[in-house]
């Protein structure tokens, strides 16, 4: 029978203490459940300490708020510009869609649409100025605001930043934002925004992190609207010197032309006035949502509803159109005039 002197029993027993992984050292613990945004939290903040600024933010000759005073009046001024455009341009929208898209969209018939369209043309043509204020006049200086702004604000960014990259503390991940609804990057939300799930970065700003859904829809509809514009309003005026022919008739002639593409120009048609619908309503209704501070999980959702019922009343309005009978004669004439004149 081994014994075991004094001097070896000592020397087990402080091994046995040192040893982190002796039963002594162990302890029963109860299991604590952990939820989806927890997780989120611990992911974020695990990867907040990646966030790397060269020089760091403390060290920066130009991380205070006050710096660059003048840059920042102006970019306020620029705000308000794009602020009050914004809210001139959609008073225009609101007259012109009631006649095209929601008066014909909810059933409405059309001579009565018609009347509705003639007597909006009559605000806002008729008012010497008046189109030149809520169509092109703030059209130009709410796109030229808008961008001049970004330009000012990426340049002081850059100052602040010492010319280095911010890492997003979410990097690329995909992880759902419970937290967070204001952010500029999760646009109306998404499908999992809808249903409860957490919101998630747009692909946009997954793409290009300094570009946002809103600012995204912005640079869309410029070539959109524009051409709409063209063949619309700024045709007829260069083939008639007025645009006093055109009607709903017009639609209904441009959603039947097709000597151009005749495979695919009938679709490209009736697609381009959908689209400009959807993004046009995408980008008023997500602007207004900013400014009003309006972030909440109803407020998106009433977004979604605005934007897709606009978008659905459209469908149903050109489906109208297309059934109409086509003007014939001098009506026909002057509509493919105006068409062919730019473009198709």
């Amino acid at each position: 029978m081994s014994h075991l002197t004094p001097q070896t029993s000592s020397q087990h027993h402080s091994h046995a203490q040192q040893n982190p992984l002796s039963p002594n050292s162990l302890k029963h613990i109860q299991p604590e459940p952990i939820t989806l945004e927890d997780l989120e939290k611990s992911i974020s903040n695990s990867n907040s300490n990646s966030i790397s600024l060269t020089p760091s933010d403390s060290s920066l000759p130009y991380g205070s708020k006050h710096q660059y005073p003048t840059l920042r009046k102006i970019v306020h001024y620029l705000e308000k510009t794009q602020k009050y455009t914004g809210y001139l341009f959609t008073t225009f929208v609101g007259i012109h869609i009631s006649s095209v898209i929601i008066a014909p969209g909810l059933g409405v018939p059309l001579s009565a649409s018609q009347d509705l369209f003639e007597m909006g043309r009559a605000i806002y043509q008729q008012i010497p100025g008046m189109e030149f204020i809520l169509v092109t006049g703030c059209s130009i200086a709410h796109i030229a605001s808008g961008v001049g702004k970004r330009l000012i604000q990426s340049y002081i960014r850059n100052q602040r930043r010492g010319g280095a990259v911010l890492k997003s503390k979410l990097g690329n991940n995909d992880m759902p934002i419970f937290d967070d609804s204001e952010r500029d990057d999760i646009g109306f939300g998404g499908i999992t925004g809808l249903i409860g799930l957490g919101y998630r970065k747009s692909w946009i700003s997954r793409l290009t992190p300094n570009l946002t859904p809103l600012t995204f829809s912005g640079y869309v509809l410029i070539p959109v609207l524009a051409y709409h514009f063209i063949k619309f309003r700024w045709s007829p005026v260069q083939v008639d010197g007025d645009s006093s022919l055109i009607s709903l008739q017009y639609i209904s002639h441009i959603l039947h032309f097709d000597e151009v593409f005749p495979k695919y120009q009938k679709l490209l048609n009736f697609a381009g006035i959908v689209l400009l619908v959807w993004v046009g309503s995408y980008h008023m209704i997500g602007g207004l949502w900013k400014i009003r501070r309006r972030y909440s999980a109803r407020d998106k959702k009433l977004g979604y509803v605005i934007i897709n019922g606009l978008t659905l009343l459209s469908v149903i309005s050109l489906l109208r159109f297309r059934r109409m009978s086509l003007d014939t004669g001098f009506m026909a004439k002057s509509f493919t005039k105006y068409i062919k004149h730019f473009l198709w």
